[in-house]
């Protein structure tokens, strides 16, 4: 039974809603094995946008849904796509990155996510590509600057002991290329990276 929700309650509902899905699925990049991003975050999006459409009192089928999911993350590009992307790749490359880079950004790319979807039903469903885009970058900075580690929690997420071994076996001077990369195709800031290469350096 669907829960109706006065217009005074929906923002707090929606910060309650985009925040326990923003570290639903930063929780998931700490899962050392590629891939869980994509399989595991896709239904975490979907849902959160079906439960927004209760919440601004819209009808909304999982199709519809997922096709919001896409037709934002092929609006917004790099922003969101390559916040995939680069946790992805630390895992595969820097053991240990997911925790410094991989769950701020999946977070962020969450949260923004769900501040597009809610002025999609606040605005009757009508946004262009431009208001997508404005929408999403302002809720993503924010997002980051939001973030906070310990309210993921590690130890059910993250377990070394199922870490592919091409990761923990990679060169240190393999993974500082990779990083610089990442940073080169725009995937992480430059604090981020100084953060991640100060840690395979310390490994040295």
């Amino acid at each position: 039974m669907k829960r109706t929700f006065k217009p005074s309650e929906r923002e707090l509902a929606t910060v309650e809603l985009t925040d326990k899905c923003g570290y639903a699925a930063a929780a998931m990049t700490l899962v050392p094995v590629p891939g869980t991003e994509v399989l595991g975050v896709m239904p975490i999006h979907v849902g959160m946008v079906t439960a927004l459409a209760n919440i601004y009192d819209k009808d909304i089928t999982r199709d519809s849904a997922t096709r919001l999911v896409m037709r934002v993350g092929a609006t917004v590009g790099l922003s969101l796509v390559g916040s995939r992307a680069a946790t992805t790749a630390a895992k595969l490359f820097i053991p240990g990155l997911g925790g410094i880079v991989a769950a701020p950004l999946m977070f962020a790319s969450t949260k923004a996510l769900g501040a597009v979807a809610k002025s999609y039903f606040e605005r009757d469903e009508e946004l262009s590509s431009e208001d997508i885009k404005a929408v999403y970058r302002a809720a993503a900075t924010k997002a980051k600057s939001e973030f906070k580690k310990d309210k993921i929690n590690e130890e059910e997420a993250s377990d070394d002991s199922v870490a592919p071994k091409s990761a923990s076996a990679a060169k240190p001077a393999e993974r500082l290329t990779q990083l610089k990369t990442l940073l080169e195709q725009g995937l992480i800031e430059t604090e981020d990276y100084n953060a991640a290469k100060a840690r395979i350096l310390a490994e040295l």
